[in-house]
């Protein structure tokens, strides 16, 4: 059943314009695979293909999907209707095939669903790390997840994204928020601690910042 459905998937996935990235193809347009009860009915104003037969393929499949958490970000508040998460996660086919996705709940839009949003022929440690720093960065390609982070409450962050390769992202998306990151929980307090020696929205100022601020949920 695993690979009747996921051949649906794949086979839908071919029919969306994508960019090639040897080994990994990015869908240009996400493709909908589930959705949460607070999802509106049409997803194609964000960009996203719905399909009714990759849904009930998705479903079908259920947790039989073996699968890798690559990084996974929630917060319990920060937006007007509570909770929001955000995770990617890689699911590996036989043989040696992977696809990527993106599964977002946005409580306070009503944003619930699970996108499929790249494919790879022969995934590595690499290959899921190019999908992580995709998924950080802003940018046509980039899905900006960090955003949500730094209008709100950060509770939780795990990536296997090495810290060397997670802060360049997390100060390009400071430098996309701006000063509306000073609003975040604890940020005024920590920012009055920075070195005198660092202009406040200096590049240098900014790095110190996120370091801190993102301090324990980066790995070494």
């Amino acid at each position: 059943m695993i690979e009747d459905a996921m051949e649906i998937i794949l086979d839908a996935a071919l029919h969306i314009t994508s960019i090639d990235d040897p080994p990994l193809r990015w869908l240009q347009q996400q493709l909908l695979l589930g959705r949460g009860h607070y999802a509106p009915d049409d997803f194609d104003d964000d960009g996203w293909v719905e399909r009714a037969e990759v849904e009930t393929s998705w479903a079908a499949i259920g947790d039989e999907r073996p699968q890798r958490e690559l990084l996974d970000m929630y917060g319990m508040g920060g937006h007007p209707g509570g909770s929001w998460a955000e995770l990617i996660r890689a699911h590996d086919l036989p043989p040696r095939e992977s696809i990527y996705t993106w599964e977002t709940d946005i409580a306070d839009v009503g944003r619930q669903a699970t996108l499929l949003i790249a494919t790879c022929e022969k995934p590595d440690a690499e290959t899921d790390a190019k999908v992580v720093e995709t998924a950080l960065s802003p940018g046509p390609r980039g899905l900006s997840l960090p955003l949500a982070a730094m209008g709100g409450t950060l509770d939780e962050m795990r990536t296997v994204l090495p810290r060397k390769r997670t802060v360049p992202l997390l100060v390009d998306a400071l430098d996309e928020v701006g000063d509306a990151f000073a609003d975040a929980p604890g940020v005024e307090e920590l920012a009055q601690q920075a070195p005198a020696r660092l202009e406040p929205w200096s590049p240098d100022w900014n790095t110190w910042l996120v370091e801190r601020y993102f301090e324990e949920f980066l790995s070494a």
